[in-house]
């Protein structure tokens, strides 16, 4: 999480621990982030009350059961559930702790939300970094060896440093890199100044950052770097022989907790290349990485306009911003179909045992309507030729390219997505038949892997870049997951819960082997290319005049443009400035060329006989007054009228007289409230 000044909300880290412990953070921007920690919290609040309704949860899956085996309408999925196989009972959220994290001006510091004891106290931090060599069983080329060497860098208990169980100011090791069987890893000290004795120089820490093993991870020290200092206080980058080389980062960046430069994220900016700071609370940046404040761009000004500004409403309010960013995406998901080939034969295979050779019969004359799901599902693995030349052809053939530049093309023809789900179809029918055993080892790769790449240019607003960017940037790790993880966890689950045996719980003499289809499917994909490429031009979102661009939705009042006599025959135009909240700009054509034309306008003064101006209405030509105390409207209109074509220009003002009424003393009651307590009491009263 990156170090800021002011403790910048918009990037609060959400950490949340279950039990088993399965520790996760995400980053999110600012009100999303509170958003999503109020969610957690309550989990959290009422945890007792789930484990409570969990404990009940056998009655009402006995009772779902019971209604799917039962009802009329739910016979046709054929389900018999055995809920007496689940092993549910024990299931208990043991604990689940959110907290807030946020950038904060030193790593450490400790102001509302960035969990530190005392804000009045400025710390010091002190960086060093250690290279390990890390054993062959740890690869870091898959997200699950990453993981586990992270794990075991920022959470082992082996580490052997006496300051990570310090009760204040803990030392934290941090993963910094993880490549090539080399881990480099950043260890981050904090001293208060009540903790001054906590300080470690640099030869104890050489002594200090011993190997170690953790998970079946072999972690040999090679050499410790001392970390940057004032002068030169972010790590650029290491050197070969494993030296520090220091430097400043550039202006809208910061330097995070590992010491490194750090891009500022959406909502802050930066101009030292230390520390970010925030926006106010109604301003987003439209890219990460601004350097100065001006690029923090109003959003919402409803919580500062007066009771005046809302009667204008149209004119007063902040429009959307107009800007948007461009992004660039190429994804290539690619299927191994052999695994899933494999697993279909085996449910045929079930299935022909199941049912005779009638019963698996496609005839069309058949009434779906009365056939029970399990028979639909075979009839429909026994028969993917027909299932094929009814939805595609036997003679369809086209190239992934092909239907994809279709798809660009017209995104809702159905045709185009049809024969998307004819490109898949066509893998299963042709290897339906081929040998499939050995995993494909005798068929060429064509045959069996399918890849579909997809390449797609669009833009987005700046708020929804917020959200969508830093998730969609970090995604390119899609292309080292192992996606047949998942499956294992869906077994290990089933097996966890006691229904493993998918044909004892459901019914369904083929559930095992549909099942081991769904698991094949992870095991079989993989992401072969996932590369995302946003593009931010200062131009798409602030003017010239240093104003953002405004979305100027909608025509011009005609009737906040008096025309003077003498231009009767001109007729009025109109265009909204973008750059100026789309303020109307009116004007006339001589033939072609555009005049700029000034609406009739007076000049009201602040104040007249016994009263005060309110407000110059949207027109400019009328105006709203005000009586003074111990004074009323004599004729019951608060408006003054300016004669916009004479010369010079006539104004007719309301006339304020004095306030006669006097209410009569009644015995045995006292005057609760009259005209004068109304909020607008400039009303007549006679």
């Amino acid at each position: 999480m990156g170090i800021s000044t002011n403790a910048i909300i918009h990037q609060r880290v959400e950490k949340v621990l279950l039990s088993p412990p399965w520790p996760f953070e995400l980053t999110l921007p600012r009100n999303f982030a509170l958003d999503f920690w109020m969610v957690m919290d309550m989990v959290e609040t009422h945890r007792a009350v789930g484990n409570a309704w969990v404990k009940m949860g056998r009655h009402y899956l006995e009772k779902i059961a019971e209604f799917v085996k039962n009802h009329s309408d739910m016979k046709q999925i054929g389900f018999d559930l055995n809920v007496g196989m689940l092993k549910i009972d024990d299931i208990e959220l043991m604990e689940f702790k959110p907290y807030f994290k946020a950038q904060c001006p030193v790593a450490g510091d400790n102001s509302p939300w960035c969990d530190i004891k005392d804000p009045g106290q400025a710390a010091k931090v002190q960086r060093y970094y250690v290279k390990y060599t890390v054993s062959g069983n740890a690869d870091c080329k898959t997200n699950a060896g990453y993981t586990r060497v992270r794990n075991a860098i920022e959470r082992s208990d082996k580490r052997g440093m006496d300051c990570l169980n310090r009760a204040n100011d803990p030392c934290k090791m941090e993963l910094v890199s993880c490549k090539d069987g080399k881990a480099v890893a950043a260890f981050v000290n904090t001293v208060s100044k009540s903790d001054a004795d906590n300080s470690i120089d640099f030869s104890q820490f050489d002594g200090m950052a011993k190997a170690f093993s953790d998970d079946d991870i072999q972690f040999s020290k090679e050499k410790a770097a001392d970390g940057c200092r004032d002068g030169s206080p972010a790590v650029l980058r290491f050197n070969d022989d494993f030296s520090a080389e220091c430097g400043a980062c550039e202006q809208g960046q910061f330097i995070n907790n590992v010491g490194m430069c750090q891009s500022c994220p959406f909502g802050s900016w930066g101009e030292d290349g230390k520390q970010c700071n925030a926006c106010s609370w109604g301003y987003v940046t439209p890219f990460w990485g601004m350097a100065n404040k001006d690029m923090c761009l109003q959003t919402d000004n409803e919580w500062e306009m007066t009771k005046d500004d809302k009667d204008d409403w149209d004119q007063k309010r902040l429009r959307d911003l107009v800007g948007e960013n461009s992004f660039g995406m190429a994804i290539t998901p690619e299927m191994n179909m052999c695994g899933v080939t494999d697993a279909m034969k085996k449910v045929q295979e079930k299935c022909k045992s199941a049912y005779s050779e009638t019963e698996l019969k496609w005839n069309d004359e058949l009434d779906m309507d009365k056939l029970q799901i399990p028979r639909v599902v075979c009839m429909g693995a026994l028969n993917v030729q027909k299932g094929f030349s009814e939805m595609c052809e036997d003679s369809w053939d086209k190239s992934w390219s092909d239907i994809f530049k279709r798809l660009e093309d017209d995104l809702e023809n159905g045709d185009n997505w049809n024969d998307v789900l004819c490109f898949v179809f066509k893998k299963v029918r042709d290897l339906e038949k081929a040998d499939t055993s050995s995993n494909c080892q005798n068929l060429d790769v064509s045959q069996y892997m399918m890849n579909m790449p997809v390449t797609f240019d669009a833009r987005i607003g700046a708020e929804t870049s917020a959200v969508l960017f830093p998730i969609m940037k970090r995604l390119s790790n899609l292309e080292t997951m192992n996606f047949g993880s998942f499956a294992k966890a869906g077994k290990a689950m089933m097996t966890s819960m006691g229904i493993e045996d998918m044909a004892a719980f459901t019914g369904w003499k083929m559930a095992n082997e549909l099942r081991d289809v769904g698991f094949e499917v992870p095991k079989g994909f993989r992401m072969a290319k996932f590369a995302f490429e946003p593009k931010f031009e200062k131009s798409d979102f602030v003017c010239d005049n240093g104003g953002a661009k405004r979305r100027c939705d909608g025509g011009c009042d005609r009737w906040r443009c008096k025309s003077y006599g003498k231009d009767q025959d001109k007729d009025l135009f109109c265009k909204r400035n973008e750059c100026e909240n789309c303020k109307e700009n009116w004007f006339w054509k001589d033939g072609e060329e555009e005049k700029p034309y000034e609406c009739a306008s007076c000049d009201f003064p602040k104040t007249m006989d016994n009263g005060v101006l309110l407000r110059v209405n949207a027109d400019n030509v009328e105006a709203q007054y005000r009586c003074n105390d111990g004074f009323v409207l004599q004729d019951c209109t608060n408006m003054a009228r300016c004669d916009y074509n004479s010369d010079p220009k006539k104004i007719e003002f309301p006339n304020c007289v004095e306030d006669k009424c006097d209410w009569p003393k009644v015995e045995n009651a006292e005057k609760w409230r009259d005209w004068r307590d109304e909020q607008n009491w400039n009303s007549c009263p006679y």
